[in-house]
């Protein structure tokens, strides 16, 4: 019976270590996530206020 409990404690523990790695990873990327769209909107601000065009764009003043 202790044995059992013994397991038990150390699934639960290796479940909730796993759920906080989740957790903080996928904050990781959220915000790796957040920093490339504000790069994106800078360069894309900047190209607007150049009035010029970034590469790839198919539309043509």
């Amino acid at each position: 019976m202790t044995q059992l409990l013994v397991v038990l404690l150390a699934v639960s523990l290796v479940l909730a270590i796993g759920s906080v790695f989740l957790l903080t990873l996928s904050r990781f990327t959220d915000e790796r996530r957040d920093v490339a769209d504000v790069e994106r909107l800078r360069a894309a601000q900047y190209v607007i206020a150049q009035g010029g065009q970034q590469d790839g764009d198919v539309t043509r003043k």
